[in-house]
């Protein structure tokens, strides 16, 4: 029997389940109104989930004019780019409900953002799919197909452009690496903290490789 097994029984017989309206108190996302059910996203209403991040969050997004939240999901770092910049803000994401999680968000933030649904490939690149004025941040989380985008955008990585990549395989990682480097882009790893042995990031299906990579022509 795991640690993060135990974790998980004890946090399911003493929190409440379903999902409610709640404002984040900790954390990068502090001040957000979120759909939290306090079972599965307690690290999201803690300020842990993706802590590491944070100060690289904060130190790319300061004097940007654009930011798109690629995979923007329930729209977290999409409403930390509207409540903490005065950056025009675009929401990416090629799944239709993405769209709906974010409505609610936005909603109970009394906020309001461009949404774009589509998929970044080849036929659909990030270079042309939006209208972008520098400085720009770009924050990725596409399960995957990371290294698509960035293959897709050779304008941008030829601007200033801040990146913040999140990678679920070490093939990925590389990848994604290799195609900053070779740009003339400097990039490193933000590796995981070491208290992640007890309070591991919760991802089914990527448990063996969750990380991130920032970048930026002046990192």
């Amino acid at each position: 029997m795991t640690r993060t097994y135990i974790l998980s029984q004890i946090k399911s017989a003493v929190v409440p389940a379903g999902k409610r309206a709640r404002t984040i108190p900790l954390g990068l996302f502090r001040g957000q109104r979120m759909e939290i059910d306090l079972r599965t996203d307690m690290q999201f209403y803690l300020g842990l989930n993706e802590r590491e991040l944070a100060p690289w969050v904060r130190k790319l997004s300061r004097g940007i004019k654009t930011a798109v939240d690629v995979g923007c999901r329930e729209g977290y770092y999409t409403l930390f780019f509207r409540k903490h910049t005065d950056a025009r803000v675009i929401a990416l994401d090629c799944d239709p409900a993405a769209e709906r999680l974010l409505r609610r968000s936005l909603a109970l933030n009394e906020s309001e953002v461009e949404f774009r649904l589509g998929e970044i490939s080849d036929q659909n690149p990030l270079d042309t799919v939006l209208p972008i004025e520098f400085p720009a941040v770009v924050k990725m989380d596409i399960e995957g197909w990371e290294g698509v985008a960035i293959k897709s955008a050779p304008r941008l990585l030829a601007e200033d452009v801040r990146w913040i990549v999140e990678t679920h395989s070490e093939a990925v990682e590389a990848e994604c690496l290799s195609l900053f480097r070779n740009a003339g882009v400097k990039a490193q790893i933000v590796p995981n903290a070491w208290w992640r042995a007890f309070v591991p990031e919760q991802r089914p299906g990527f448990c063996d490789h969750n990380r991130w990579i920032v970048a930026a022509r002046d990192l």
